[in-house]
């Protein structure tokens, strides 16, 4: 991947590192200002996906719906990240760089219930009114497509893509993300 635009890139082959620097800081800063009162109630999904080191996609959107619970909105951007990141796998495939990818995808999430929802067949009354479509996350789990994991929201890196946090934190993660050195 070559970036042409200098605004967004040079011609190296490396992200865009600065414009997304600068866009993180953006965010940061902005969600600091909505602490004080609520702008929406739709929550944001966010995602990283690095591959070698490195930040190769990333997203931060606001959910089209209103959810109940942390639990539900956080299934909904299980349900997001496993369709982008299949879609990626069959991407880098399609290159003939690697065979194939056959190695299961792994996600990690901060939220425990929504790691038991994916890997069981229970259901509770927090989890009853889950669109049929966001169901799909389980079937891919055990499938063995994708795997759920638990990280520690302290570790979680696309934390800031939605949250205002403290600046050693946000240093760290932007860090970890390969955009700074």
């Amino acid at each position: 991947m070559v970036f042409k635009n200098t605004q967004q890139g040079d011609a190296t082959g490396r992200p865009p590192s600065r414009w997304l620097l600068s866009l993180l800081l953006s965010i940061h800063w902005k969600s600091r200002c909505g602490m004080f009162y609520y702008t929406s109630w739709k929550s944001t999904s966010r995602f990283v996906f690095m591959l070698a080191g490195g930040v190769i996609f990333w997203k931060s959107v606001k959910q089209s719906l209103i959810v109940s619970s942390t639990m539900e909105a956080e299934f909904m951007a299980c349900f997001e990240a496993t369709n982008q990141a299949l879609r990626l796998r069959n991407f880098i495939s399609g290159f003939g760089v690697v065979d194939s990818i056959t190695k299961q995808l792994k996600l990690f999430c901060d939220n425990t219930a929504v790691i038991f929802f994916s890997k069981n067949d229970k259901y509770s009354s927090g989890s009853k009114h889950i669109e049929m479509k966001y169901l799909v996350v389980r079937e891919r789990v055990h499938k063995q497509q994708a795997s759920i994991e638990n990280l520690s929201t302290t570790m979680m890196i696309a934390d800031p893509l939605t949250k205002a946090l403290q600046c050693k934190t946000f240093k760290e993660h932007v860090l970890r993300m390969g955009l700074l050195s």
